[in-house]
């Protein structure tokens, strides 16, 4: 497509990124997607996440594997934002509740990053035409990016 953003835009981006640090101080930073550009109507963001910190705010142990994984510098990126926790076995109570805990966590992270886009000026938004109108890109995380 081609598609690129103003500075006002990424501008926009950072000051959205720095309320959700506000609420969740396990953000670090992010980065468009690498699919950011197939998307209209939605942009598309990476979030990274200090698993310290996420580990504080939710009270569990980072698994073992995942710190030695990441204090060799590789790098780990999940859809599900408590990937780095023990979840239990497959289809085990815990495993249920783990899954909800973070089904739901991503869900608050997406609603705090679409209320405080929505309070951005017009320009600094990204916007979408359709046949009829300009409408605003829905911000989302498409995945997040696990650090120490």
């Amino acid at each position: 497509m081609g598609r690129t953003l103003s500075e006002n835009q990424i501008k926009g981006i950072d000051l959205t990124v720095r309320v959700l640090k506000k609420v969740f101080p396990f953000v670090k930073g992010w980065k468009l997607d690498k699919t950011w550009e197939k998307y209209e109507t939605n942009l598309y963001l990476d979030l990274d996440i200090d698993v310290t910190k996420l580990s504080e705010v939710i009270n569990m142990e980072v698994r073992e594997y995942y710190i030695k994984k990441l204090k060799t510098g590789e790098s780990i990126t999940s859809s599900a934002i408590l990937t780095p926790f023990d979840w239990g076995d497959i289809g085990s109570e815990k495993w249920e509740e783990v899954g909800q805990s973070s089904h739901l966590l991503r869900m608050k992270i997406n609603d705090t990053l679409r209320k405080a886009y929505d309070f951005l000026p017009d320009e600094m938004k990204v916007f979408w035409r359709s046949s009829f109108n300009t409408h605003p890109c829905v911000l989302s995380v498409d995945e997040f990016i696990f650090e120490l």
